[in-house]
């Protein structure tokens, strides 16, 4: 497992290189970069949970994980709520409180986690991911996005609005629910559809590495200066948030390959769509940019520590 962590690990490298040396050679623009993150989030991602999803659960397995989605959002919440403690107690910018807990408690759950979590456990990890995927995503569209709103001082949008319901139905979400009304009514989807679900779904990992060498090459190094809030959030994102993870699952009886996937999700770089909210309503994007890049180059370095530790600790 750790030689795969590793593995795992370089295997972003390079592929993020690549995105990176083709970002820097002008290949990519702002346009270039929304239309892979739209493929990724619309079409290959939604793909990928029909045609894993429907293989990967019988009826029986599918409820047996149920339990899964409680314990995810707990990990999630407990988090968030340790990051606000701590938005007080170190005073932190009132103009970035929304970005800030979002940063510290929500975890890159698809342009890194996705492919991290192959790599290291393999296809057999796919339920696990998704599990936490939803949640995570849930999570930031009804919570955590209405908290960096917030932050925009001509912003005041209800909690319950018809915007934050639209967000939180997204493409991937409408995917997993028909893919749960598919494996709740055991219905078996033509092999075609499940092939070309496949082929789209294969496009999720290079696509996403791509997009974050993509998004490095055109940051300004520079502006990366890691003050007392980017330490605060890293402590957070990969300290506190598996730290309470493991906790939280050391008091069930899950399947050891879900706690390792849970702990290894709760660990990953900042959710990157914080930074795009953010910019939209007038938050520090500038602070949630930075943070994807520091936490995705430390994340390379914590990573194979977690999976060193499941030996001992699992």
């Amino acid at each position: 497992m750790i030689i795969n962590a590793f593995n795992g690990v370089f295997t972003l490298v390079i592929l993020i290189t690549v995105g990176f040396s083709l970002g820097k050679k002008g290949w990519f623009n702002d346009n270039a970069d929304n239309l892979m993150s739209k493929l990724v989030i619309n079409i290959s991602l939604p793909a990928f949970m029909i045609a894993n999803l429907n293989t990967s659960f019988t009826k029986e397995q599918f409820i047996g994980s149920l339990g899964g989605y409680i314990v995810a959002f707990l990990c999630i919440t407990l988090t968030y709520l340790v990051g606000s403690i701590i938005y007080k107690v170190f005073n932190i910018s009132s103009n970035r409180k929304g970005v800030f807990r979002a940063l510290f408690g929500l975890s890159n759950t698809i342009f890194v986690g996705l492919p991290v979590n192959i790599s290291i456990f393999g296809e057999k990890a796919l339920p696990y991911i998704l599990i936490y995927y939803i949640i995570n995503t849930l999570f930031f569209w009804s919570i955590a996005a209405y908290d960096i709103r917030q932050d925009g001082k001509s912003v005041n949008n209800k909690f319950l609005s018809k915007e934050n319901l639209k967000n939180i139905i997204s493409a991937p979400l409408v995917a997993f629910i028909f893919s749960t009304i598919l494996i709740l009514l055991q219905i078996k989807l033509p092999i075609f559809i499940l092939d070309s679900c496949k082929y789209l779904g294969n496009l999720t990992t290079p696509l996403s590495t791509i997009f974050i060498g993509s998004i490095l090459s055109s940051m300004n190094y520079s502006e990366m200066k890691v003050d007392k809030d980017s330490v605060l959030i890293l402590i957070g994102r990969f300290i506190i948030s598996p730290i309470a993870a493991f906790i939280l699952l050391s008091f069930t009886s899950f399947p050891l390959l879900m706690k390792q996937v849970f702990i290894v999700m709760s660990a990953m770089p900042v959710m990157n769509t914080v930074a795009i909210v953010a910019r939209e309503y007038d938050g520090d994007y500038k602070f949630a940019s930075v943070l994807n890049a520091t936490s995705l180059i430390a994340s390379f370095v914590f990573i194979p520590i977690y999976v060193f530790l499941f030996k001992y600790l699992l």
